[in-house]
């Protein structure tokens, strides 16, 4: 005996590191509390079947599993210790951002398979943080236009920063957290892709303008809160949390807006409307022509010198107008679920809310050409 664990006794240590009861475990693998409980005592030996349920369960790649590989997601360092900063963590949660980081290892080892380097990582630079407000929120501006002219060199508007984001190799998706007041998540460790969950009960993320903002906030995150070999898990959460006003989080607020409609592109396009338009119309326009939230766009202009100072806060806070702005049709149009035919069996498979975006459609890419597998289409795609 070498003194190792039983695969049991690593079934029970991962789920006590989520902090999940059999109970909770036995919702998330769909298999009986019993049954996971005689597996954990070694009094049951785990059918290949089960083995699957169970490690589906508590978000780990089976064959990782199989052969001691797994990653413990509670002690792999700083994978969660931005998140449980600041709740006491949901057991539902931390599964969903280790299932963020498993599906991170899938689509980084799906795009090395069609043969393209991971573009994001070239883009990726550690920016040490100013502790002055005032500077802090500089530093954002000018990250987020760099960071702009980078990806993106037409002076217009993104029409999908969702698109953008996946053309860098991120997986973009929905994921349901335990609290409305978390905005989204976003995981990065090294090897793999980056994520970014948007939580389907946020309200902010259900309006157009303010999930642009919200997929830009992240991608400061991605970019430059990562080290060489440090992995990235954040929770963004709605500004009311108390948590926002910390320098991380400011700047990334400062590099949204900037990265949408960077000042020198506004000003340039300002320069087409009327001299003398009323503030309120420009904020109106702003909003409506780059794809910010009404109140974004009025405090972009305030910030961008467009509109006096106070005039912004007022326009933001005040306004009788309809704060709307934004239309779908015009960004980040809504698509449908992938189907994917399963070639050789002439079968569809609707992936999982988790693995649909780009990673089912790097799948039904690598599927086409020969690349990929039917049987393992199916794997990757039933992922949730």
């Amino acid at each position: 005996m070498d003194g190792s664990p039983s695969i049991g006794e690593r079934f029970r240590m991962r789920r006590e590191e989520f902090g999940a009861s059999l109970g909770l475990t036995a919702e998330w693998s769909g298999l009986p509390r019993d049954v996971i409980d005689e597996i954990e005592r070694g009094a049951r030996k785990p059918t290949t079947s089960q083995f699957e349920m169970l490690c589906r369960g508590l978000a780990v790649d089976p064959g990782v599993f199989f052969r001691g590989e797994e990653r413990a997601p509670a002690r792999t360092p700083a994978r969660f210790r931005e998140a449980v900063s600041y709740y006491k963590s949901d057991p539902g949660d931390l599964r969903i951002l280790a299932l963020a980081a498993e599906v991170g290892r899938v689509v980084h080892g799906l795009w090395k398979q069609g043969g393209e380097q991971y573009p994001l990582e070239a883009h990726r630079s550690r920016a040490g943080l100013v502790q002055d407000d005032s500077q802090t929120w500089m530093q954002g501006y000018d990250l987020g236009e760099r960071a702009r002219m980078a990806l993106s060199e037409e002076e217009r508007p993104i029409q999908s920063m969702k698109a953008l984001l996946e053309g860098q190799g991120v997986h973009v998706t929905w994921a349901s957290f335990s609290t409305k007041e978390i905005d989204d998540a976003s995981v990065w460790e090294p090897g793999a892709a980056a994520v970014i969950l948007l939580n389907r009960s946020s309200e902010r993320t259900r309006k157009t303008g303010s999930r642009r903002a919200i997929l830009a906030h992240e991608l400061c995150h991605l970019l430059h809160d990562r080290g060489e070999s440090e992995p990235l898990a954040r929770l963004s959460w709605d500004e009311g949390d108390g948590n926002y006003n910390e320098a991380v989080e400011k700047r990334a607020r400062a590099f949204a807006p900037a990265f949408l409609a960077p000042r020198p592109w506004l000003k340039k396009w300002r320069e087409g409307l009327p001299a003398e338009i009323d503030p309120e119309d420009l904020v109106a326009s702003v909003s409506q022509h780059w794809g910010l939230s009404f109140e974004g766009a009025a405090w972009h202009c305030g910030n961008a010198g467009m509109i006096p100072r106070g005039v912004d806060r007022r326009i933001a806070e005040c306004s009788s107008r309809p704060k709307t702005g934004v239309q779908e049709a015009m960004f980040e149009a809504t698509e449908e679920g992938t189907q994917l035919g399963l070639e050789g069996i002439g079968a569809q498979e609707t992936p999982s809310e988790t693995m649909d975006g780009l990673a089912s459609r790097l799948v039904r890419s690598l599927l086409e050409r020969g690349a990929l597998s039917a049987s393992r289409a199916r794997e990757i795609v039933s992922w949730r």
